[in-house]
């Protein structure tokens, strides 16, 4: 039951990571009064980190509200996926590891 706990824990952190770097990625490539030197970063970075972005280059999304909510979606689900996966992981390791006294 504790490993079960430890998994979701670990998926709700990482969907959380997820929707705030997305949050954080697509408000600086909005803002408009950002230096010209982090344009390539902030681009690379969003795409990078969030692959449901690149819908909106590809024409698959034309509503900027509609790309946003995807893009959310998408980080939360991969990330939280990703998280729960590393949980598992971890857990199996020191399921089979554990030594016993």
């Amino acid at each position: 039951m504790r490993s079960l706990q430890t998994v979701i824990k670990s998926m709700c952190a990482g969907a959380s990571i997820g929707v705030a770097l997305a949050i954080a990625l697509i408000t600086l490539d909005s803002w408009s009064g950002r230096p010209a030197d982090w344009g390539g970063f902030i681009d690379r970075a969003l795409v990078t980190l969030c692959p449901l972005f690149v819908l909106g280059f590809s024409g698959g999304v034309k509503s900027m509200a509609s790309l946003v909510l995807i893009t959310l979606l998408g980080n939360a689900f991969l990330y939280g996926a990703l998280f729960a996966l590393i949980a598992v992981g971890v857990e199996l390791f020191r399921r089979f590891t554990h030594k016993p006294s």
